[in-house]
């Protein structure tokens, strides 16, 4: 009477087994595939706590708040070093991992700063990144704001024009001065129909992003999170099954020093 639960057993014990085997199986299959696809971006050397200018106050901020550094260069990724050109975008990407929120703080490049060695001088903060490339500019973000950065993406500006393509454009309220800065200033192609929203594509968004005569240069950074927002938006609406070849597409385009694995979390 006792060897059919013992039978039983074994062949749930089994079961357990094949399931196991087949859910480790297609975890590795995944990070498998999306390691092909994240190995299309230029990954560059891990910058240690210890150089890269972190006070013992800021060392101390939250561990369940991630801070990454973005530059935009204006540069074609596929064949030049981000390093040699000026960050014309920066922000300061803040994840908070137990509320699972995500917040887009905007530097102002213009803005007069202590760049560290081997500058040792006063400048704008956009030339951090013009002489020492991402670590010297990560130096002068932790320097002057306290921070406790020593990761970062870089994506030249063709990157964010063929990531609107990718997503099939994006949607933007657009003024009159915008308009006429997009259209006159820099010879946008744009059906004018008024003040009010446009789907831009990739060539209409970067010249979007690029006005910066019409008011400020603190407008100009809140259009280009403008833009960022209106791309993740406009990835939500997507079909799931497309994601996988934007982010193909848009890797070759984009330089870090994070890991694979973090990347994945």
């Amino acid at each position: 009477m006792n060897r059919k639960p013992k039978r039983h057993l074994r062949t749930g014990l089994k079961v357990l087994l094949v399931l196991a085997v087949l859910i480790g199986c297609t975890v590795i299959s995944f990070n498998t595939y999306v390691d092909a696809r994240l190995n299309r971006m230029r990954h560059s050397e891990a910058f240690a706590a210890s150089e890269m200018m972190i006070s013992d106050k800021a060392a101390k901020l939250p561990s369940h708040v991630i801070n990454i550094a973005l530059f935009g260069a204006d540069h074609d990724a596929e064949t030049d070093a981000a390093s040699t050109e000026r960050a014309d975008a920066i922000k300061i990407l803040s994840f908070n991992t137990l509320t699972r929120s995500v917040k887009i703080i905007s530097v102002q490049r213009d803005t007069l700063v202590w760049i560290p060695d081997p500058v040792n001088d006063y400048s704008k903060w956009n030339h951090s990144y013009w002489w020492g490339g991402p670590k010297l500019s990560l130096q002068t973000l932790n320097m002057n704001l306290d921070l406790n950065i020593t990761q970062y993406v870089t994506f030249s500006f063709e990157a964010l024009e063929h990531l609107v393509d990718l997503v099939g454009g994006v949607d933007i309220y657009l003024t009159e001065a915008e308009i006429s800065d997009m259209v006159w200033r820099r010879g946008t192609s744009l059906d004018y129909k008024g003040e009010g929203e446009y789907h831009l594509n990739g060539e209409q968004a970067l010249s979007y992003c690029r006005i910066r005569y019409t008011d400020s240069d603190y407008v100009r950074m809140e259009r280009q999170n403008n833009v960022m927002k209106a791309v993740m938006s406009s990835v939500r609406k997507m079909n799931p099954l497309d994601i996988p070849g934007v982010v193909s597409g848009i890797m070759p385009y984009i330089e870090t020093n994070m890991k694979n694995s973090t990347m994945r979390q």
